[in-house]
């Protein structure tokens, strides 16, 4: 499943009207909801196997081969500090800058627009990168909006490390 769609117009904006919403790939993480910038999501896939590598650090669960590339992937357990509830569920294949890992989540949702005045502040984590920037309210539940760079320097992905995949 690819996911880079266009963005959508601002409910209310006249046909034809160029205000756009700042549109996030919405998943689900255990009985979470996560979103992170529609811009940064490549794709999405079912069943994507990957290799076990020895001494792995934390938070990596394997390598995968996607269209002949490399790709590592991550956990969701180091950044965000919750596990998977489907071992088989879906891999996000996630591009920032130069840089492309597989992030491993239960499920895709939707492609959800927000309008930033929407975004509330995130509570403040007890220690180290701060990877939700926000969350807003979809339906009954509350979803977190990742920020893109912050999760990938949480996954281990620095700055001059190239992820696979590039």
């Amino acid at each position: 499943m690819t996911v880079g769609a266009p963005s959508g117009r601002r409910e209310g904006a006249p046909e034809g009207s160029e205000t756009l919403l700042p549109e996030h790939l919405l998943f689900r993480i255990g009985v979470e909801l996560f979103a992170i910038p529609l811009a940064h999501a490549e794709e999405a896939v079912e069943g994507l196997l990957w290799d076990v590598l020895p001494d792995l650090p934390f938070g990596v669960l394997g390598v995968a081969t996607l269209r002949g590339r490399l790709l590592p992937v991550y956990s969701p357990q180091r950044p965000l500090g919750i596990e998977r509830s489907d071992p088989y569920g879906v891999t996000l294949v996630l591009r920032h800058e130069h840089r492309a890992l597989g992030f491993a989540v239960d499920d895709v949702e939707d492609v959800l627009s927000v309008p930033p005045e929407s975004i509330r502040p995130a509570p403040l984590p007890d220690t180290g990168e701060r990877v939700v920037r926000g969350v807003v309210r979809h339906g009954d539940e509350l979803v977190a909006l990742l920020d893109t760079a912050a999760l990938f320097r949480a996954c281990g992905v620095g700055d001059g490390e190239r992820g696979g995949a590039g």
